[in-house]
């Protein structure tokens, strides 16, 4: 079995990812249970996880023919990031659910497959699940309209 080098490469960064943070918690840090965990107790968690997936990685990376990867969407790209930049940057000001409301309909227009109304449908929605959500089951003090709009 020959195995692909760029798999034994990611493999050990994993690996030695999840070995650092697991030993430096281990080390340095109060574990506790998993009833009363401490601070270490979900370093050493992530750090396993990573180094078993690091060895997967490495393992099942068998020297085959890849398939061509698709070209990168630079449109999905700048929608996305964008729609997160705009609700951390406006969701005080704006409120909400203005600011849900328009970063759920860029994120939605990101994969070009649904249409400006289905994009809306879905991000009206979305605002009134998590306000429903949010705001008045878990009480959580968000503004739903905020003080930009002038309410």
């Amino acid at each position: 079995m020959r195995v692909r080098r760029s798999n034994l490469a990611c493999g050990a960064v994993f690996t030695g990812v999840g070995l650092f943070f697991g030993i430096n918690a281990l080390l340095g840090l109060p574990i506790g249970h998993a009833a009363a965990m401490g601070p270490g107790y979900f370093p050493i968690v992530l750090g396993t996880i990573l180094c078993a997936l690091g060895t997967g990685i490495a393992l099942a990376g068998e020297d085959h023919e890849a398939p061509a990867l698709p070209p990168i969407s630079w449109r999905a790209i700048i929608l996305v990031t964008g729609a997160a930049l705009f609700f951390g940057m406006t969701a005080r000001g704006l409120g909400m659910a203005p600011s849900l409301l328009i970063a759920t309909f860029m994120a939605a227009m990101a994969t070009g497959q649904l249409t400006p109304r289905n994009a809306s449908f879905l991000s009206i929605v979305l605002t009134l699940f998590n306000i429903g959500i949010f705001v008045f089951a878990l009480r959580l003090p968000y503004a739903i309209i905020g003080p930009w709009l002038g309410f």
